[in-house]
């Protein structure tokens, strides 16, 4: 799209009409201004102009002032080069927020789980499998009696667990449910199985150091469906806080 012209714009630049008279006025004026012709000019002699001798300073002075000047510009590039210019300071961006604030940051960091998203392993009914990670101040040796045993799952797992030889009862306001111990180890993990799931399908409770930090962690497999899966990841934090609470971690 062209530009607009202003008012300013269309006042600078002449009508045509307005041209063409410019350009007849120019014409006649240099008409007028012809030369008249040499027979009816009268020669005017020039005046005779007097020569006046320059005044120049003597060639010794003019070398000094020459070599004083180079003097001073060198002495200021010596000056320039040796002083460097000021490098700007770049400060440190410090974290924003109060030091409360700051370590009950830190603190969420550590105590809030990793969710992993779900594996490709799907089960015979198309569940699939999936882990949750949990940060808990504990040992490993206390960590593994409220994983494994009844009075340790009452507390935050089942309102009410009992356990005879590898067959569990678990009670939910008045709802029982049935599983099964398929394989453990003291102190690192245990797996258990609902009587009516798939074979292929279990919970378990693995726990595991962290070399560098020292910190115990507690990482659950479970099962569910694509339209579960994030209730059953809920349910989990919820039991898992309670399972903090109580340890007192």
């Amino acid at each position: 799209m062209g530009k607009k012209r202003t008012k300013q714009g269309d006042a600078r630049r002449p009508k045509k009409a307005t041209a063409k008279k410019t350009v007849k006025k120019a014409v006649a004026k240099k008409k007028a201004m012809k030369k008249p012709s040499p027979k009816k000019v009268k020669k005017i002699p020039s005046p005779i102009k007097k020569k006046v001798p320059l005044k120049r300073a003597p060639v010794a002075q003019a070398k000094a002032g020459k070599g004083k000047a180079m003097a001073s510009k060198s002495g200021k590039q010596k000056g320039a080069a040796s002083s460097p210019s000021p490098q700007p300071v770049v400060q440190e961006q410090k974290p924003k927020g109060s030091p409360t604030q700051l370590s009950m940051a830190l603190e969420e960091k550590e105590t809030k789980p990793v969710f992993i998203r779900p594996r490709i392993t799907r089960s015979k009914s198309g569940n699939l499998s999936f882990q949750l990670e949990y940060t808990i101040r504990s040992s490993p040796a206390i960590l593994y009696e409220f994983l494994t045993t009844p009075s340790g799952l009452a507390q935050w797992f089942a309102d009410s667990v009992d356990i005879t030889d590898h067959h569990c009862r678990f009670v939910w306001e008045g709802v029982e449910e049935y599983a099964t111990i398929i394989d453990s180890i003291p102190d690192e993990y245990i797996r258990y199985r609902w009587d009516n799931s798939d074979e292929d399908e279990y919970f378990e409770f693995r726990i595991t150091k962290n070399e560098i930090t020292g910190d115990t962690i507690l990482t659950i497999t479970d099962f569910a469906s694509e339209s579960e899966l994030n209730d059953q990841k809920m349910l989990w934090d919820s039991q898992v806080k309670t399972l903090i609470q109580q340890i007192g971690g």
